[in-house]
Parts: structure tokens; C-alpha cells; sequence
């Protein structure tokens, strides 16, 4: 559901802020992406707390350390034309997010 939400606010996202994929991106299409990463990653938290049949929260955590390990796997290395803190901020961003989705849900 996560990478669902991601996928599909990032082809609207886009096209609308940016006007293809290989454009420099901008601070406002930054932000706009650090925020639907972290809805998305809410929506996972809370799903994850959902469907556990005990300790909604170690579920939400599992789902944000996983997260955080599918970033670390990435080297943490930005791509062209990303600030260097982004893939960190992004890692945070859903860790965070997934912590709060548990949290709304428990």
C-alpha cells in the first residue's frame, strides 16, 4: 500500500511540479515529496498496527525499521540533482511516519 501511495503521488507530482522526470528538482517538489512519503508511510504504520493480532506498536516499529534498512541498503547515496541529507530525511520521514501510523491505530 505504501509504495502504491508513493508511486502514484510521484507520477502526479511530477509532471505538475517539475514538467518530466529528468528536470532539476526544486525545493517546493522536495517538500511535497518528504509529505506524501510520510502520509504514505502513516498509512502503513496504521495498517500494520491494523492487521497485528498483538503489540500494534512492535508491529508499526518493525515496519519502520524495515524502512530504515531498505535506505541503509541504498548507501544513503543522493542521486543527481538531490541534496545530500535527502535520502536521510526520506529514511526519517518514514520511520517517523510508520512509528505514527502504529501510534494513531494502537
Amino acid at each position: 500500500m505504501m509504495a502504491m501511495i508513493v508511486i502514484l503521488a510521484t507520477l502526479a507530482a511530477v509532471p505538475l511540479m517539475l514538467g518530466n522526470a529528468y528536470g532539476a528538482l526544486t525545493s517546493g517538489y522536495i517538500v511535497v515529496n518528504l509529505l506524501y512519503n510520510l502520509g504514505a508511510a502513516v498509512v502503513g504504520g496504521y495498517i500494520a498496527a491494523k492487521v497485528a493480532m498483538r503489540a500494534p506498536m512492535v508491529h508499526a516499529g518493525i515496519l519502520a525499521a524495515l524502512l530504515v534498512s531498505l535506505y541503509a541498503l541504498s548507501g544513503f547515496r543522493a542521486e543527481p540533482g538531490q541534496p545530500g541529507w535527502y535520502p536521510a530525511a526520506i529514511a526519517a520521514v518514514g520511520a517517523g511516519g510508520a512509528l505514527a501510523g502504529g501510534w494513531l491505530r494502537r
